[in-house]
This record gives structure tokens, sequence and C-alpha cells, in this order.
């Protein structure tokens, strides 16, 4: 027995054992195969295999037992066979096909069914997920290979003497037995991990046999190697090999956690650095101890851990999508080589694993194959599948349950989704939502997010204009199409519209949606436009539309524009009054249609004719707060003055009034911010219209004539307000019409709207709606941060600014909005 000598906080001591015995078993008939029995000791002490029993004080000892299967290579190295050990022959019993002559034998342990050979490379298991009955040595990674054997002149099975073959077996693997205590009698180790800063496990290992007739065991040339990459069920690669390898137990073997023991075969290796051990029970407690490592492990030796650890709770388990860390945003599905790793980590130990499926493309799809869209993955409910799910990638129930780590790999499936995605016609989502559940009951949820992006056949590109009253759709369609429409209307109505299809260089279509325009003649002889608020796009409206290819609706939907809400007219409502200084005399106020601090509206109120009158002329225009018909607590109120016989009309404007003694001048303008272009102003009025009964300055009306009250509003492009003078002193060419010029010194008219009236109202206010008359078809509206851009007039007699009218008309307004 060698000594035990102490490597770190690792003991090792060489393994030890005792010789194994050959009894003759009898033929057995049989397509002319021979029964044989092969012995099998362990090198260099003729060690038996591997019932081994562990002395953390002496080493370990071991027999062969009934579970124990050899793999033997005999004379056709392209057939692995397998021999069984019986305990009555004490030897590994099988059959060869052949007769006396010459036999090379090569030998491997174990063989339990899963190994395969390929000239003298042999591959097994060498997996990260391992089971313990109990605190017993599990032998099924203790991998050894013999010596190569031959034998001239031999029977089947035989030396040349008539002896049983026996095989030299040299241990490939190095062992870790840990000695485990310091948790509660009342729980049990539910596994323990050991981790690696290097794979120490993998689905497969390669090693290779003595290929030289007679050739010793060479561990410079057995060259065991984990193989890195594999290939899944739906032929894509995977990773295969681990740094970690995880210890389970057979069903109601677990020890307790004041004592346990648990072994690790492992490679060969000149520096592992620091090892890991983590040990989680059954109520999801852990412990976690680590140990440094930079000397070699060497085969065929055990190194011991005897470790007294604190358990407590355990972190709540963490899942990882590797090489995605946005889990917000979809990820677009690949036609192959979609990625979709998984790395569970559960210090408590994986009591359950959940996954939930929500995919359109797979709802039919899943059943068919004896899947559903929610899935236990610890307890599938059926066998079929339970063997599905393996076959895609996830992980089975032996795989997750107790397990610390878990990494699997499921782009396999991921490329089906590709596959049957590729079939849709417009966008599809897919989510996989995994929950995991550890011992101690903490759950975690991660969901994996795919996207299959379809471009639609047809898509709003969201860039209605509504100013310019234009929108545009992407169009997507076959290329050989001879029939490609787009109509739209507005939602609720019944014609439609045409838009404008277009080929794009890169085979798109694009589809306009533009007004008509309407032109004509005002009655100054001017050109106007008057715009189809049916056609187009404007504000406060949704749209439908529909694509027609080939005398077939391929797609129908609707829109609403952005922005859509349309723009306000500052106190158009009349609601905000207050005072303010008055323009000829600073220390006294007038009333002011505005909210105090803004100068949106204006009117002629000033005090030089109040003086006059006895306040009259501060009238000019008043807060009414008992007009019936008004749409909130007030409305504007405007009555013509006589001023010891000169006529002042009442008024309401955009813009400012200013006074130089008894001159008055109404500034006309306000800089106004248009989103979207309106086809006409609406708003609420009422008037008391009379025959003019006072003519002034060559107006060109007659006392008697109907006295018309007016209201106009202008877009305009202006570099400054347009001033009118009037008061004691009138200037006839400041005076102005939109209706019949294009433009004023001060730049371009765009649009107007005017309606004259010409007959009393009843006492209640009425809608009135007039159209806007459009002199400049303009894509753009006017800047406000440069110009003068509205105008809203209201006067009670149209010629006013010549000092003539009724001294009795009156004019209420209210609730002025953009029709659109």
């Amino acid at each position: 027995m060698k000594k035990q000598v102490s490597l770190l906080t690792l003991t090792a001591a060489l393994l030890l054992g005792a010789c194994s015995t050959y009894e003759e078993v009898p033929a057995t008939s049989g397509d002319g195969a021979t029964a044989v029995g092969f012995l099998a000791d362990i090198a260099p002490r003729e060690q038996s295999r591997a019932d081994i029993n562990v002395d953390f004080e002496t080493g370990l000892t071991g027999t062969w037992n009934s579970e124990d299967k050899l793999g033997v290579l005999a004379n056709d190295f392209s057939k692995l066979l397998q021999f069984t050990y019986t305990t009555d022959s004490k030897a590994f019993t099988g059959s060869l096909s052949g007769s006396e002559g010459t036999w090379e034998y090569r030998a491997f342990y174990p063989h339990n069914g899963n190994a395969t050979v390929s000239g003298t490379t042999v591959t097994v298991p060498f997996s990260a997920l391992r089971t313990q009955n109990g605190n017993k040595y599990n032998s099924e990674f203790d991998i050894m290979a013999a010596d190569a054997i031959t034998h001239n002149n031999a029977e089947p099975g035989k030396t040349p003497e008539g002896n049983a073959v026996k095989f030299n077996l040299h241990r490939i693997t190095s062992i870790l037995a840990l000695k485990l205590q310091g948790g509660a009698a009342s729980e049990k180790i539910a596994s323990v991990m050991l981790t690696s800063k290097k794979p120490i496990a993998s689905e497969k290992l390669t090693f290779t046999v003595p290929s030289a007739p007679n050739a010793a065991y060479d561990p410079s040339a057995i060259n065991p190697t984990l193989v890195a990459k594999g290939t899944s069920a739906t032929d894509s690669p995977i990773s295969i090999n681990s740094e970690h390898i995880t210890v389970t137990y057979a069903d109601g073997t677990a020890p307790s956690a004041d004592y346990s023991e648990t072994f690790f075969n492992v490679l060969p290796d000149d520096s592992y650095g620091d090892l890991t051990f983590s040990a989680c029970t059954d109520k999801g407690n852990a412990a976690s101890f680590t140990i440094p490592r930079t000397k070699p492990v060497v085969a065929n030796w055990v190194y011991t851990v005897d470790q007294t650890a604190s358990f407590t709770k355990a972190a709540a388990p963490t899942v990882k999508w590797i090489g995605h860390e946005d889990l917000t945003t979809p990820t677009e599905l690949l036609e192959s080589g979609n990625s979709a790793n998984i790395r569970v980590s559960a210090p408590g130990g994986i009591k359950s694993m959940q996954v939930d499926i929500t995919s359109a493309p797979l709802a039919t799809l899943l059943p068919a194959f004896g899947l559903a869209e929610s899935m236990d993955l610890t307890s599938p409910a059926t066998e079929e599948m339970a063997t599905a799910l393996a076959g895609l990638g996830f992980p089975t129930p032996a795989q997750l349950l107790n397990q610390q780590h878990v990494y699997f790999q499921i782009g396999g499936l991921i490329d089906m989704l590709a596959m049957v995605c590729a079939e849709v016609t417009e966008t599809t989502n897919s989510d996989f939502k995994f929950t995991v559940t550890d011992n101690a009951g903490q759950k975690t949820v991660i969901t994996l997010k795919y996207v299959k992006t379809v471009a639609p056949a047809i898509t709003y590109n969201n860039d209605a204009d509504l100013w310019a009253n234009t929108a545009s759709f992407t169009l997507n369609i076959p290329a050989d199409a001879t029939s490609v429409s787009v109509q739209y209307r507005i939602k609720g109505q019944t014609t439609w519209n045409d838009a404008n299809v277009t080929a794009n260089e890169d085979g798109s279509r694009t589809a306009k949606i533009s007004p008509t325009w309407t032109e004509g003649t005002n009655d100054a002889g001017l050109t106007i436009y008057t715009v189809n608020p049916e056609t187009g796009i404007f504000a406060k409206k949704t749209y439908e539309y529909q694509l027609n290819i080939d005398g077939s609706i391929i797609k129908s939907g609707e829109f609403t524009p952005a922005n859509n809400s349309g723009d306000t007219i500052e106190n158009g409502d009349m609601e905000g009054w207050s005072t303010k200084a008055a323009p000829d005399n600073a220390s006294k106020t007038i009333p002011y249609p505005n909210v105090s601090g803004n100068t949106f509206w204006a009117s002629g109120n000033n005090m030089y004719m109040a003086f006059l009158t006895g306040g009259k002329a501060a009238k000019l225009c008043l807060q009414n707060t008992t007009k019936a018909g008004r749409g909130g607590n007030s409305c504007a109120e405007m009555s013509a003055q006589n001023i010891y016989g000169v006529f002042a009309a009442g008024n309401l404007f955009t813009g400012d009034f200013t006074m130089e003694g008894s001159v008055g001048y109404a500034q006309f303008g306000q800089k106004y911010t248009y989103s979207a272009r309106p086809v006409a102003l609406k708003l609420k009025y009422a008037a008391t219209i009379k025959p003019i009964d006072k003519v002034a300055n060559d107006a060109p009306a007659s006392k008697g004539d109907i006295d018309k009250a007016r209201i106009f509003v202008c877009i305009v492009d202006w570099n400054a307000r347009h001033s009118v003078q009037s008061g004691t002193s009138i200037n006839a060419k400041t005076f102005w019409d939109p209706a019949t010029k294009y433009s004023q010194p001060e730049g371009d008219i765009i649009g107007y709207g005017s309606y004259f009236i010409t007959t009393s109202t009843d006492d209640t206010m009425q809608e009135l709606t007039i159209p806007i008359n459009y002199y400049k078809k303009t894509d753009i509206a006017p800047n406000p941060e440069e110009k003068y851009t509205m105008i809203i007039s209201c006067a009670t007699s149209y010629l006013g600014d010549y000092l003539t009218g009724s001294y009795t008309n009156k004019l209420w307004v209210d609730d002025f909005e953009w029709v659109y």
C-alpha cells in the first residue's frame, strides 16, 4: 500500500484491490460462436474492479460485480463486443466467432452499451450528470483501457496453453472523493456539484487503445480527450462539454446532509486551478467551498476532501439566454443557425421547470408531436412528450431534478420554428417562457422572444402631412401583378378614393394619397382653389384603406394620422377676458378679450371717444354672459357707436390696436402655428342688422342700404402686421379686403374665407361655417417664427373703415374653431 500524501487539502492514494479468479464457463450453442470468459485485473497491483469501498484514511478497495461490462475488440476491430461479469464464474463472459489461430485483443472498461469504436479510437460517455446509490461509488465513469494482447495458435478467448485470456486494465481517470458534513440530519442531500475553470465532462470522451500487437498501455499515447462539439437531434451544432459535474442520487438513496460521500471521476490534468464543491439539500439549503489546485491530478489516484460546511438558504435561481442581454426586444428569426443557449444556475437545486410556448405557427404543430403549449419539463405528461422534448434539445427530468447547473441548447427547435414561419404572411411573434423553481420554492422566469418580420403587402408609412394633406403606403407585392390599386376613405364613409401607385427601384411600390383641388374664380375675378376634404388626409379623422391586386382585396386596414387633434384658436371660446390700459390713456382701462397677460385678440375700444361720449366708445367690444346659445359662460358682443355724429363700428380681430391722438390703427395679424390645413372656420354668431344711417368718406354705399356685418379669416405669410388707419381721420389706402387681392405689401395671402351677414338673426346664437378659398396650394405652412400667419376679423359694419354704417348694428360671436 502506498503511503497517503497531502496535496493542499486533497489527499491522494493509489487504488488497491484483490485479484480475480477464473472458472471455466460451459460453452453455449449458436451460430458457430464459442462461449468464452475473460479475466481482468487493474494495474499496477492486479486490482479487481470497482465495487469500490472508500476508507478516507487508507484508500479504496473493490471487487467486480454483475453490473460490470467489458468492451472487447477481437480480430475484427470494426465490431465492438460486450462481455458481462458473472459472479459464479468470476469472469467476463460472452461469445466469439472463429476458430483456432491468431487472435488479437483490445479491451476497455466500462462498455454499458453506449460506447463506439472507430479503428483503435474508443468513444464513451463521460457525462456531467452522474448518479450515485447513496454514499456508494459509481463506476460508470471509471474509464480503463487494457494492454494489447496477441496469441498465436490459440482457441477463441484462450492462450496457446488453453488458459483464459486475462486483460491488464489501466485506469485512465482520477477520482475526487468528498466527505461532507455540517448539514441537518433531517434534510437529504439533493445534489453535489464540482465546478472547474476548464471542461471536466462531456457527453463524449475519446481515447486510443494500443494498436501494435502486445503493446503495453502507454499513458502518453492513450490521449483521453473530451469532445467539445456535437450535433443536436435537428442537426444543429451544439456544445457538449461542461465545466461542471453534478452527482444526484437514485430514488430513496440520498444521504443525510449531516454526512455524505460523493465521488467524481475526472481526467488527469497538470493544473485544474480552483475546484469548487457545491451541495444543496431537498429543502433548498446550500453549502459551497473552493479548493485551489495547482499541482497535477494523476490517473489511478484518489484525492480525498474532508469538509464540514455551513448550510444556508440558497440564492434564487438565475436563468440566462446566452448572448441576449435585452430580453424585451424580440430577436429576429434567422433562416437557420438560431441561437437558443440557456444556462440555469440553481444553488438550491431545481425542483421544477415549466415552459410555456406562445406561438401561432406552433400552436397546431405541437400536438402533432405529442407536445403542448404548456409543459412541465421535470415531469412530462406522457412518454411521447418526454421523447419529443429530448429530441428537440430540452433537458430531461434526470437532467433537471436537483441539478444546480443546467446548460441546454434548443437552437434546432428555433430553426424548425423559422422553417414554419417561412410560410407566414404577416409579422409573427413567438415566446418561450421558462419558469424555474428551486427546492426552496424560489421562482425565476425568463422569456425568449422571437419575431419573424414579414413585410406586409401594404404598410402605412406613418408619414401623414396634415398641411399638405398627403400620406403614403409601401407595397410589397408580386412583381407580376398586373392590376394594383390602393383605395382610401374617411372611416364611416361609403365612397372610396384612389391613391396614386408608382414603382420603386427596389421592386416595391408606393401608393401616395393626395387631396383633390378644384380651381375657380371669386367675385373679384381672382383664381382660387378649394380642397375636397373627403380626399387627401386631414386632421381629426381616421381613415380606412384597401389593397386590390388583380381584382381581389388582398389587405385592408385603417390608420389615424399622428398629431391628429388639429389646432386650437387661442381664446376662441371667448371665456378669457381681462382689462388693459387704454391705448390713448394708460391710466384708464378698457375691456380686453384675452386672459390677463395674453395679446391674441384686439378691438377698437379706446378712452378718447369714451371721454367725449361718456364711455360709449369703450363699448365697441364687450364680454356678454347672458346671450342665449353661447358656448360657455361668455361670448363677445360688438356694438356700433355714434360719437357726436361720427360713426364707429363694433369690432374684434386678431392683432393689436394703437392710437395716436384721436387717430386709431387696427393692426391685423398674429403669429400662429398650423399643424394642419383647415378647410373652413366655424363659430357661433348672432346679429342685429339695420339700414345704413351714416355715410362718410366716399364709402361705396348709400343711406338706407342694408348695413352688412362681416366676418373673415385669412391665412397669410406676412413680414409685419397690416395697419388700417381710422378714427377721426382715415386713410383709404390702408384699407384691404382679402377677397380682392392676392397679397398686401406685407406679403402673400395664402387663403381666405369671408361671410357677410345681411339679415338679423333671432335672439339665439347659431353655428356658421366659413369655407376657406386658397390662392396658393402651398405644401408647407407659413412659419410663425418669422411671419405673421393668421387673421380673424369681425365687424358690425362691413364699411366701418369708412366710418359708415348703422348705429344700431350688433354682432355676437363665440366658439371659433377650425374645420378639417
